[in-house]
């Protein structure tokens, strides 16, 4: 083929026809990323709801983790305080051996014990021991029963008057009642 279009010319129409190809290639280039960004917006929606619920429930997690700490401090709550009522209703009663060791320290030489026999009363009743043994004598028997009622944790000891007929080898029993 000849060629009848003067360099110039043939200059001209080269320099228009690569302007032409870089406008279809730059109108192709923005088609395609124009697409492309079309094609990813249902992504970032999706990806933005997804990061909304993550968020959400985060949040409930926190809330809930707060709501079970909560509850495990209440229940920690009331365990103390049901200690504490029970402490509290404890009876601030001398222990029993101690007065049993008081019972033991008075009784005499003339006096031997053979029995005690406790009944423990709660709601601030006095509680009741029962002591009893063999006397010598009618006097030992009143002593000793004297050193009981004098006695500050004993409210009252009760003997029969059955048990001072006899003057020697005496069987008693004593019914000693106080906050023990």
């Amino acid at each position: 083929m000849i060629n009848l279009l003067p360099p110039a010319e043939k200059e001209t129409l080269h320099k228009e026809f690569r302007k032409r190809l870089l406008s279809v290639y730059l109108l192709l280039f923005s088609v395609v990323l124009a697409i492309g960004v079309i094609a990813l917006l249902p992504s970032y929606f999706l990806t933005d709801v997804r990061e909304r619920i993550a968020e959400e429930e985060r949040s409930k997690l926190i809330n809930s983790a707060e709501s079970d700490e909560r509850e495990e401090i209440n229940a920690k709550l009331l365990q103390t305080k049901t200690l504490l009522t029970t402490v509290s209703k404890t009876d601030l009663r001398p222990p029993l051996h101690i007065v049993i060791d008081e019972i033991a320290a008075v009784s005499e030489g003339s006096i031997a014990i053979d029995s005690l026999s406790y009944t423990r009363r709660f709601g601030g009743e006095d509680s009741s021991l029962s002591v009893s043994g063999n006397a010598s004598t009618r006097d030992g028997l009143l002593a000793f029963t004297r050193s009981l009622e004098d006695n500050e944790k004993i409210s009252e000891a009760v003997l029969p008057v059955a048990s001072l007929a006899k003057d020697r080898d005496i069987d008693f029993n004593i019914e000693i009642r106080g906050q023990f």
